[in-house]
């Protein structure tokens, strides 16, 4: 089955994992460093980076390069890491493990809307199609 190859997490551990449960933050003060910050801060980098690099855009946490994402991968016993803030409903994986993503818009009958009305939802609509860093680049 795909979803037994398949973890969804923000980012990814950036210090040696052995068992998760000893590493859990005990106290809200705790989850300023460590594992939960990783999990939620860690990056790809868009440049060629090899292990883990200190995150100087968000000024917390680590950048990480391909190698490291295979090593967790094989670490893990799993065929891909999804980033789970970047996955949606719709998200399909074949037995082959592609990933590929169906976008649903709704329909919207802008008849009724004055022309004023229907240029901005035109301009808003190109605005908010954010590119994702590439996954075939890592």
């Amino acid at each position: 089955m795909v979803e037994s190859h398949q973890k969804y997490m923000a980012g990814i551990p950036c210090k040696p994992l052995r068992c998760i449960c000893s590493q859990k933050p005990k106290t809200p003060r705790a989850c300023d460093d460590g594992i939960a910050v990783d999990l939620m801060w860690s990056d790809p980098s868009m440049d060629s980076c090899t292990g883990f690099q200190f995150n100087a855009i968000r000024a917390t946490s680590y950048i990480f390069g391909g190698d490291t994402i295979a090593n967790i991968c094989q670490l893990l016993d799993i065929a891909m890491v999804v980033r789970a803030h970047e996955v949606v409903k719709v998200m399909k994986v074949s037995r082959r493990m592609e990933v590929s993503f169906v976008t649903l818009k709704p329909r919207l009958d802008t008849s009724r809307l004055s022309e004023e009305k229907r240029l901005l939802l035109e301009k808003m609509s190109l605005e908010i199609n954010a590119k994702s860093p590439d996954p075939c680049k890592f």
